[in-house]
């Protein structure tokens, strides 16, 4: 807060006892009140750093090995779905102001032009993804990028010792610092690779509080699943759509024309169809052996689709807030029947109760996925465990690196879902799972989420 000062040399010096009133006022907030100055905030943000991994490393019982001792968390952050990076922050960020994302990644189906675009090196920098511009320290360069991608343990260290150095010369109030190494490095080693990490954190934040007080927030914006080899659905999934009748192209001229945005490697896609197609599309996708589940829009809500059949969803406004209702129709794909007959349940109260479960939030996610993005897909899916979606060549281009791929994420499902949060700003609660899009909300100024009620 900025506390303005009246020119002196407009009027009277003020008499002793207005000088003694002003002294005693002041005196409270000098001392901690409401008139000090807030201290500065340093938000990290990871690309892909799981919250188990956060929590495993932050917990009490490791004692003298225990990190980031001084904040409180971590929380899960249940991220967006799909759970990438573009539509993650895009979605983690929008209370503060940022816009929709033209796709759920570089590589998008544009509606206007009927068309996939971009993909390219040179593209995904030229095409607006207002998250990537919003960071107070970010390398965007592509040299930069590739250096990061051949030695990312060594770039992420890197990354934060120049990105704290200008931390400390801004004069922001908030401070936002994003690093995407941390993702590189996550897909080629897995969770075990940010013990390092955060151990070096920890030793910059230490140095740079010796130099001024300052809160950190620390978070994530998806999990990461995976372990052993994961087989790629790419190839089956376009075999099953031109077996059902449809052709895989990049523009949309045909009604049985289907469109695929294959980008990076993945635990989820996207498809893009003629109206009215949807109902076929996502059954014939969702029947596709490693692909777990397909969502679409329905009359009056959202369908998802199994193998085995499909269930509804749908949302309303009451006075008191949104509710939600989900009804197993030939399958519960999400696994929710047995918490509801399809009766209407307070959206706090699906959040509460799905947390924990194997599809955190997953109402709520599965309807924003569809808001998240200037050109939403037609049908969104999740693969199963084991299995990605990404081009051939960008497999082929990964095994030239670290052999293949055994660590991702995108998926509907907990491991490739939860991100962290943790902090030691106390306009943060932290107390308990947090949706990606109320993580930083506070940060705004916008009034917190309504607290989760009791099991």
């Amino acid at each position: 807060m900025w506390l303005g000062r009246s020119p002196g040399n407009r009027q009277q010096a003020p008499g002793l006892a207005l000088i003694l009133v002003a002294l005693i006022a002041l005196a409270p907030a000098r001392a901690g009140g409401a008139g000090v100055e807030p201290l500065p905030t340093l938000v990290i943000a990871f690309d892909c750093l799981p919250y188990g991994t956060a929590a495993r490393l932050a917990d009490p019982a490791r004692g003298d090995r225990r990190l980031l001792a001084g904040l409180r968390g971590p929380v899960p952050l249940i991220s967006s779905f799909p759970a990438t990076t573009s539509v993650a922050f895009g979605g983690i960020l929008g209370p503060l102001g940022l816009g929709q994302s033209p796709g759920y990644e570089a590589r998008f189906f544009d509606w206007q032009r009927r068309e996939v675009v971009g993909g390219m090196l040179f593209s995904y920098f030229r095409i607006p993804f207002e998250w990537r511009d919003f960071f107070d320290w970010n390398r965007k360069s592509p040299p930069r990028r590739a250096m990061a991608a051949l030695r990312p343990a060594k770039a992420t260290r890197n990354w934060f010792e120049r990105a704290i150095a200008a931390f400390l010369r801004s004069d922001k109030q908030t401070f936002f610092v994003y690093n995407g190494a941390t993702d590189t490095l996550a897909h080629l080693d897995g969770p075990g690779a940010f013990e390092a990490v955060l151990a070096d954190l920890e030793r910059l934040l230490e140095e740079a509080r010796r130099q001024r007080p300052f809160h950190v927030v620390l978070l994530s914006d998806h999990g990461l699943a995976g372990g052993e080899p994961l087989a790629n659905v790419f190839k089956p999934v376009k075999r099953a759509l031109r077996e059902g009748g449809f052709r895989y192209r990049r523009r949309l001229e045909d009604p049985h024309d289907v469109a695929l945005t294959p980008f990076g490697l993945v635990s989820s896609f996207e498809i893009y169809t003629a109206a009215g197609m949807e109902p076929k599309v996502a059954r014939i996708a969702a029947a596709v052996d490693g692909v777990d589940l397909c969502v679409r829009r329905g009359s009056g809500g959202w369908v998802v689709v199994d193998a085995a059949g499909e269930a509804s969803f749908a949302r309303r406004e009451r006075p008191q807030g949104s509710e939600w209702s989900y009804r197993p129709v030939s399958s519960d794909p999400l696994e929710y029947g047995e918490l509801t007959d399809g009766a209407w349940r307070d959206d706090r109260w699906w959040l509460q109760a799905t947390a924990d479960r194997r599809y955190p939030d997953a109402l709520y996610r599965l309807k924003r996925s569809f808001e998240l993005v200037h050109n939403p897909a037609s049908v969104l899916c999740s693969t199963g465990s084991g299995q990605m979606f990404g081009a051939r060549k960008t497999e082929r281009a990964s095994r030239l690196t670290g052999g293949r791929l055994r660590w991702t994420h995108g998926a509907l499902e907990r491991d490739a879902t939860l991100g962290f949060l943790m902090s030691d700003d106390p306009r943060l609660p932290l107390s308990g799972p947090v949706r990606f899009d109320e993580a930083l909300a506070p940060l705004a100024g916008a009034p917190l989420a309504a607290p989760m009620p009791p099991k």
